[in-house]
């Protein structure tokens, strides 16, 4: 058990005498002063040792964001040391405690956490049903499976509460069933990939912004993917898919060339499931 007590060097500043006391601003010099004496911290450095030769430790003492803080360091560090995906899994006790954890890793570690979230029926077969926590939790699920995930969109630390943790997942063959295929230089009519979108509840809207679109411009389909970290911009000429390519929300600008979208059928996912098909646990996939 490793309790920590991090030195930590203050600026202190009088501001005023005011009903018989004195009222001080403590503030820390630098956030980069913290995190360099939290990794001179030799408890810290026998924690980092510990983990990275596959060992178990227990850390008290943290309260508040400190914890997130200390997490977020330890990740940092690892991604900086090694180029190596360190897979993190937070498990906490309610989903309130995840959401703000996930705020103070915002903060500390922008763009690396992520939240798989507890839905309240994981056994219906209305996709309607939760349907924006079921695609959350899909779409970490499948990062999970493929490790072709860009950078800017690869979650490190996933954080999750007990309940969705005991909640079960579509298998990896369940998801790997209900995924349409579009590859470059493929033939497919554009009239069937939109026949096949609408029987699989995607919207059509004027521009993609949400995971579950698409938008329509002549011959290029802009399509959102269920599950998907970014949308892709299929560009046809007559029957042939020409080019493939993903692209920016907010700028709607393409940016890499892609040989393979894959396009996941969500409500088929879940329905597969209902028929009987026993879903996985998330647990095996972080192993």
């Amino acid at each position: 058990m490793w309790i920590l007590d991090f030195p930590c060097r203050i600026a202190l500043k009088l501001l005023k005498y005011s009903k018989g006391r004195y009222i001080f601003l403590f503030q820390l010099t630098s956030m980069k002063d913290f995190i360099r004496l939290l990794q001179e911290h030799k408890q810290y450095q026998e924690i980092t040792r510990r983990l990275r030769d596959g060992e178990g430790c227990t850390v008290n003492g943290l309260w508040g964001s400190s914890a997130m803080f200390f997490t977020a360091v330890l990740v940092k560090e690892r991604l900086k040391t090694t180029k190596a995906t360190p897979r993190v899994l937070l498990v906490v006790s309610h989903i309130d405690e995840a959401e703000h954890d996930l705020e103070d890793l915002h903060t500390f570690l922008p763009g690396h956490a992520g939240l798989f979230p507890a839905v309240e029926n994981v056994y219906t077969v209305d996709f309607e049903d939760n349907a924006d926590i079921k695609t959350q939790r899909i779409q970490i699920v499948n990062q999970l499976l493929h490790e072709d995930v860009p950078a800017t969109n690869r979650l490190d630390i996933i954080i999750a509460p007990i309940q969705a943790l005991l909640q079960p997942v579509p298998s990896p063959r369940a998801i790997l069933e209900n995924v349409l295929k579009i590859q470059r230089n493929q033939e497919f009519p554009q009239e069937e990939l939109i026949t096949w979108l609408q029987d699989h509840r995607y919207q059509m809207t004027n521009q993609v912004e949400n995971a579950g679109e698409y938008a329509l411009r002549g011959g290029i389909i802009d399509i959102f993917p269920f599950a998907s970290d970014t949308p892709c911009r299929i560009e046809y000429f007559g029957d042939e898919i020409e080019s493939i390519r993903r692209f920016d929300v907010e700028s709607q600008l393409s940016e890499g060339e892609l040989d393979v979208c894959q396009i996941l059928s969500l409500d088929r996912i879940y329905n597969t499931n209902a028929s009987g098909r026993i879903p996985a646990n998330v647990l095996p996939l972080l192993s």
